[in-house]
């Protein structure tokens, strides 16, 4: 009995201790955004959105770029706003090369009109990121086609991320009761986290290196219904949504083990693909888009990537930029 009061008595100091410094110990680490150059992906810092929509339409804009094709053409320009993550944005290729721009130069010359591309990629957005940045710009401006593209780790809720070199984990990721007590006892969420530490950070002993470049990861119920919702709300004023995979997805044929990066993008473009069915929209299906293509797909830096440690390539090169545009049936470009 003596020893259960004092476990307690310290238990109640340390918790108070660890108190003084007011983030939790997780949480500790500044969050680095992602970056292509040799890390691991990253999601969203803040829970999503409800429904996606953007609670400030008229605050600062969200990041974006401008094209014109077909400047020699004399008519009023159509304007195309695109949306999406790192690979809309262009990471890895210049922005001529895009798929975005790629599919502005069809649409000009489908109408023999100028086309005014607006893209709005954002790096690591995941599926809420995107549609909150499309109500961000349809609030403060008029586009005549809007195109949102969905990535396969649109969907990703990690628990655990890597920010600047150091271990950072998020217990709001994790559901239920586990969670809830992780996010309010600082004793509770100190005693995880060095768990997490001796689990995953680089040059512990304990850490395999699969277990930093594809950590722990779920997607709750409450996502795929927000999913929906964000898909429903977007549902009168999108014209084409499009679900495009890794450009390694060729190399999963050899890979196809659970647990690998391969597994769980596919499952997860499964998820997004059904909610993209389920909503009725007009969307492209490029979940098989690269099986069989060869590394001309793909970003050289990135094969080097899965060369050293295994991680699959993500960004494609200017030919699967081009892939990816091409995948749109002409047809659409008419309406």
């Amino acid at each position: 009995m003596r020893w259960l009061l004092l476990v307690l008595i310290g238990g109640i100091m340390a918790e108070g201790l660890l108190r003084l410094d007011p983030v939790l110990p997780s949480l500790s680490a500044g969050f680095q955004a992602f970056s292509p150059v040799d890390r691991p992906g990253v999601t969203p810092t803040e829970p999503d959105q409800l429904g996606c929509v953007e609670a400030d339409p008229h605050g600062m804009a969200p990041t974006a770029w401008a094209w014109m094709v077909g400047r020699d053409l004399d008519a009023e320009p159509i304007k195309l706003l695109v949306a999406g993550d790192s690979v809309t944005l262009g990471a890895g290729v210049r922005p001529g090369k895009t798929w975005a721009v790629a599919i502005g130069e069809r649409l000009s010359a489908a109408r023999s009109r100028p086309v005014e591309i607006i893209n709005a990629g954002v790096n690591a957005a995941g599926y809420c990121g995107v549609m909150r940045a499309v109500h961000h710009h349809l609030a403060n401006e008029h586009f005549d086609k809007v195109v949102i593209a969905f990535f396969a780790d649109d969907l990703e809720q990690r628990a655990v991320v890597l920010a600047d070199g150091k271990l950072r984990a998020d217990p709001s990721q994790i559901p239920g009761p586990v969670g809830a007590v992780l996010g309010h006892s600082f004793l509770a969420n100190w005693i995880w986290f060095q768990a997490l530490v001796l689990a995953v950070e680089p040059g512990s002993m304990w850490a395999p290196k699969s277990a930093v470049d594809r950590p722990g990861r779920t997607i709750p119920p409450d996502t795929r219904a927000n999913l929906a919702a964000g898909l429903e709300g977007l549902k009168p004023v999108v014209d084409l949504w499009l679900l495009n995979p890794p450009a390694g997805m060729s190399l999963c044929a050899d890979n196809p083990k659970p647990g690998t990066d391969c597994d769980w993008l596919s499952a997860d473009m499964d998820i997004i693909a059904g909610a993209l069915e389920a909503a009725g929209l007009r969307w492209i299906d490029n979940r098989r888009l690269f099986d069989g293509a060869d590394h001309q797909s793909m970003l050289g830096v990135e094969r080097a990537w899965f060369k050293r440690d295994g991680r699959l390539p993500v960004h494609p090169s200017s030919v699967g930029h081009a892939a990816i545009a091409d995948a749109v049936p002409q047809d659409w470009f008419a309406l």
